[in-house]
Formats: structure tokens, sequence, C-alpha cells
């Protein structure tokens, strides 16, 4: 079983580089695997340097990946690293936040639930604030901190929305996609993570600025596109007061957005 696991990263500190080393270093699984690290800034060392220092803490196959100058969303970033995985004839994909720790069972819970199907996105869980969580229980909802998905989610529901820039509402976009295209969502409660939250936000005050700016107008496209003030966390909610098609066209296919995905 082939595994590729993208990991957008913006390093422009060096706090940023050691999060992104120590989250990579609990990145295990029993399959074959590949990291993609996607490079938006890469300011504290050379890509070289990075694959050396990944390379030496992440059991699999390293892959950096770094354009200088060009930056992408997070959502343009995921793409980029899944078409990498999908090129690559990758059995399942995981996305894979850099502020997160994962258990060591977490990527293999994914893949086996993977294997027994019935989900298009699924996803671990925070064990942030939970004082239990049951292993074998399910939610239907998803993390995007750790999510899993298949080479046929992406056929059927589209690529990941890149005109959310930098970050927020990709996520509720692409659940959302998938929802109304009668696909399902799942958390899995025995893959279980602990999420920082935001660390490239509070460890880097220009970056902070940037998806401050852009926080209400990422909320205003969202709005536009699906036709309600704010995302809904529910399957019965999307399907009741979503438009069925973007920006309520019904010639546009549940995948479309404007541009290319990356």
């Amino acid at each position: 079983m082939k595994v590729g696991i993208v990991m957008p990263v913006v390093l422009q500190t060096e706090t940023l580089l050691e999060a992104t080393l120590d989250s990579a270093a609990q990145v295990r699984t029993q399959h074959s695997a590949t990291l993609y690290v996607i490079c938006n800034r890469l300011q504290v060392c050379t890509a070289e340097e990075l694959q050396r220092s990944l390379q030496s803490r992440f059991s699999g196959r390293v892959a950096v990946l770094h354009e200088p100058g060009v930056e992408r969303s997070v959502a343009g970033a995921w793409n980029l690293g899944c078409f990498h995985a999908l090129n690559e004839s990758n059995h399942y994909i995981a996305i894979v936040a850099n502020d997160t720790i994962l258990k060591p069972d977490c990527l293999d819970a994914l893949v086996e639930h993977g294997e027994a199907g019935g989900s298009d996105v699924w996803s671990g869980i925070s064990y942030n604030n939970r004082e239990h969580i049951d292993p074998d229980a399910f939610s239907d909802a998803a993390d995007f901190s750790c999510f899993m998905i298949r080479p046929a989610t992406l056929h059927r529901f589209g690529m990941f929305d890149p005109n959310f820039r930098p970050a927020y509402f990709e996520d509720n976009d692409y659940y959302a996609r998938v929802v109304l295209g009668g696909g399902r969502c799942l958390i899995v409660h025995r893959a279980q993570f602990f999420h920082h939250g935001s660390m490239t936000i509070r460890a880097d005050p220009e970056m902070a600025h940037h998806v401050s700016h852009w926080f209400e107008i990422n909320r205003e496209y969202f709005s536009k596109k699906w036709g309600v003030t704010s995302p809904h966390n529910d399957n019965e909610s999307i399907l009741r007061h979503y438009f069925h098609h973007p920006f309520n066209d019904q010639s546009k296919p549940l995948g479309w957005f404007p541009g290319n995905c990356f």
C-alpha cells in the first residue's frame, strides 16, 4: 500500500522550522510512504537543507517542493501535493498540517478505515481538551488538520479551491462539495493527534496580518459561492441551505472554481 502525505509549510522562523521537523518525525506508518512538503515561503534554510533534515526524521521518502518566489494558498499547496501523489500512484493521500503531532498509529488507522470503504473524506480527531475519546466511534464531520482521501475522491469532487487565500474556508468548501455531491465525511476517533492550532499565525506576525486581511474576503467569497453567510457544519443544513451548484449556476459542476488549481 502506498500513502502520499502532503504537508504545506510556511517557514519564515526557526520556531516554525522546528515545529515542522517535530511534526514530520511523528508521521509514522507501516505502509510505503512519501512525504510531500510544499514550501510557500522558505527563509530559514535552503530546500536542500530542509530535505536532509526531514529525511533524517521521517522513515519514508521525502520530496521537498519549492519554487522560489511562488506563494500558493493552502488549497493550492494541497493540490500540488495531491498532483504529485497521484502521478506516483499512491493508493491514499493524507494531508497533515505541520502544527500537528500524530499518535504512532494515527495514519494506519486512517488507511484501515479507507480499506473498509464507506467514506470519501475521513479524518483523525484531535485529543486537545478531550478527557475521553471512544476509539470505536465515528462522527459525521471532518477535521482538515489531518485527513485522508483516495484518488477517486479528487476525481469525483474535484481539487481544492485555491481562491481561498492564503487559508480559511477551503476546508468548509470541500466539505460542502462532498455532502452536496452525495458523498460522506467521517471523523475516525481511533486516529488521534494533537493540534497546536494556528502556529504559523502565532509565530509569524507578517503572516498573521496577511491572513487577517484575507479572512473576511474569503468569507465573502464563500458566501457568494454557496449562498450562506457562514459555513454550516452538518449535512442536513448544507443540503437545505446551500446552492447546489457553485455561485448558483447550474452549468457549473461542484468541483468548478475560477482559475487553475495551483
